[in-house]
């Protein structure tokens, strides 16, 4: 028993059954008289029962259809209202949405495109996991992550972002007390608040030429945001994502060192699993996301 077709079949014939019209029943499904009829025939020969006395004049039902009928009603009121549902959720979407992003875009990236896309999806609960580990989106059951670096081998599609750039950073007390400011060759015997991906030695790049640096005094973090921190109470200087530390430049508290110089450009991604054309509000975050990578940068 062919369960897809009988299912239209059966969905045919509850129309049918109301109408108490092949005619009526055409017109309402958009169909062919005759395709109507060839879809009851259909029916009662694969249930092996008739299902409706025909006359030239006038339908009526027999008492196995009228027993059914009354079940095809309600699966015919469950399709609609599950149709419903679809273009409800198609033109209002609701339910969690789970998104991760490394801490270099939480403050300045993230949360301010949340800001604006919760007053234009009220209805979606975003679920935050910041982490400079990367997730999957299947093993780790996330819809959006925003990726940086080379791209895992996966079938998820990847919307490219403004690229990232490390840059050294430090208080301006640090950067007067220890007479650092552009002199790198000092960095050297500075502390340093090393995040968990970066390696001993730090590399940077102006034009063609490089410059590399290892500094003696190094503390490991386990997060970008923790390495920041110590940066912020004097504690050490810091290479990050300039977007990462924009906050704390606009007030202040931290100062570029060298900022003709910079590290190695890593590519963003907003990368997400839908195959085909992606929802109208996963559209708008990317939006989002884009317009305020692009403000945070300019800064």
């Amino acid at each position: 028993m062919n369960n897809i077709k009988l299912t239209s079949d059966l969905l045919i014939f509850a129309e049918v059954a109301q109408q108490l019209s092949f005619t009526s029943a055409a017109k309402q499904l958009n169909l062919s008289k005759a395709a109507v009829s060839l879809s009851i025939s259909r029916l009662e020969k694969e249930l092996g029962m008739q299902l409706m006395i025909r006359s030239t004049r006038k339908i009526s039902l027999t008492p196995f259809g009228a027993k059914l009928a009354v079940s095809c009603s309600a699966l015919n009121s469950q399709v609609n209202e599950t149709l419903q549902d679809i273009h409800k959720e198609q033109t209002k979407p609701t339910g969690p949405l789970s998104i991760t992003a490394p801490y270099s875009l939480e403050t300045s990236v993230l949360l301010p495109s949340l800001k604006q896309f919760a007053e234009e999806y009220p209805d979606i609960t975003p679920q935050l996991n910041i982490t400079d580990a990367p997730l999957d989106l299947i093993d780790d059951n996330i819809d959006i992550a925003l990726f940086s670096g080379t791209l895992p081998d996966s079938d998820y599609r990847a919307l490219r972002l403004p690229p990232l750039k490390e840059q050294l950073f430090a208080t301006p007390e640090f950067i007067e007390k220890l007479s650092i400011d552009n002199r790198l060759t000092k960095l050297g015997g500075m502390p340093w608040a090393k995040a968990p991906w970066q390696k001993e030695t730090i590399e940077l790049f102006q034009r063609d030429s490089r410059l590399a640096i290892t500094p003696k005094r190094t503390s490991e973090c386990n997060s970008l945001s923790s390495a920041i921190h110590l940066a912020l109470h004097d504690l050490s200087f810091v290479f990050a994502p300039k977007i990462a530390v924009t906050q704390y430049l606009l007030t202040g508290k931290l100062k570029a060192i060298a900022p003709e110089y910079s590290g190695k450009e890593w590519p963003l991604y907003f990368l997400h699993g839908y195959k085909r054309e992606k929802p109208a509000h996963i559209s708008r975050l990317y939006d989002l996301i884009n317009l305020h990578m692009r403000r945070s940068t300019a800064v």
